[in-house]
């Protein structure tokens, strides 16, 4: 069974920004996200203002930021940006 997946307009804007090659990493992600059996295993866990959410690294320099609901089976991207951004501005 996949996950629901819900992007929020900040992913949606850092999605915009990417070269191609960097949108063709970011719906892979989302794919391996979205079809797995536990999204949170592909993630680092953050602590701090970030608890609760989860990291996937596309490469050296950038990530994406999402949260998973287990009950729900819904993912919620919040961001993808390099790996300075994922620390600064959280909501």
């Amino acid at each position: 069974m996949t996950w629901s997946i819900v992007l929020t307009p900040t992913f949606k804007r850092g999605y915009k920004k990417k070269d191609e090659r960097m949108k063709g990493r970011v719906l892979e992600a989302i794919h391996v996200l979205s079809a797995s059996e536990d999204p949170r295993r592909f993630g680092v866990p953050k602590h701090g203002q970030l608890r609760g959410t989860f990291a996937y690294e596309l490469g050296s320099s950038s990530r994406i930021l999402y949260a998973v609901d287990p009950r729900a089976r819904e993912i919620l991207f919040l961001r993808t940006c390099s790996h300075a951004e994922v620390y600064r501005d959280q909501h």
